[in-house]
């Protein structure tokens, strides 16, 4: 059974509720620093086809740059 959007809040609030913008920068900073041949090698160790892993990574990638973004200053 696929888990839906609102299971996952009710789950997780606890921690999601601790998380500050600083905390997410702080670990979005972390994950810019993976090369591109860092991603692929997980996702390679992880058995996955190349055509997924690829799709995967731009996912993670474009959510790292929406959690860079809170470090920027509003305009």
């Amino acid at each position: 059974k696929s888990i839906e959007r609102r299971d996952f809040r009710v789950f997780y609030q606890p921690i999601v509720d601790t998380v500050t913008p600083a905390d997410v920068v702080w670990t979005c900073r972390l994950l810019s620093r993976i090369s591109d041949e860092q991603w692929n090698d997980v996702f390679r160790a992880g058995g996955y086809a190349p055509d997924i892993a690829a799709r995967y990574i731009a996912k993670l990638k474009s959510k790292i740059a929406e959690g860079l973004a809170l470090a920027a200053p509003a305009v």
